[in-house]
């Protein structure tokens, strides 16, 4: 989880017993629901409890971070879908029509689309020069 005051990636801890979220960076500490007065009453756990309670919630929150890295980056309104342009597989966004390429993927698809112009102009310049069929 990152950090709600400074955006940095927060590191899970042992307060007093409790498992905490704390930014190393701006010192703001995330409390999940209960633990403020776990705290207050000093309700501490065992370390064994805190090292699988600290697990979960990492699984948890990987699992909600894959669901955000498939979301357009830009609308984050929809999930990107696969198409093909040229022989490259590209993600697009289906609501705001964004396109997203892989490493050199713009530039294999820009060069096929050159090479093609350049075909219909070379085949637009040889018809000047065939014969009528007739």
């Amino acid at each position: 989880m990152n950090c709600f005051g400074c955006g940095t990636a927060m590191r899970k801890g042992n307060r007093d017993g409790v498992l905490v979220d704390a930014c190393p960076n701006c010192g703001g500490v995330w409390l999940d629901a209960g633990e403020l007065e776990a705290l207050e009453r000093r309700e501490s756990r065992e370390r064994a409890g805190l090292l699988h309670q600290a697990r979960q919630e990492l699984a948890e929150e990987m699992q909600q971070v894959l669901k955000i890295v498939d979301m357009c980056p830009r609308c984050q309104a929809a999930r990107l879908k696969r198409t093909h342009r040229h022989g490259v597989q590209i993600d697009y966004c289906p609501n705001c029509k964004g396109l997203y390429f892989d490493d050199r993927e713009l530039e294999r698809v820009m060069k096929a689309s050159k090479e093609k112009a350049s075909m219909g102009f070379l085949e637009g310049v040889l018809s000047l020069f065939r014969k009528p069929d007739g």
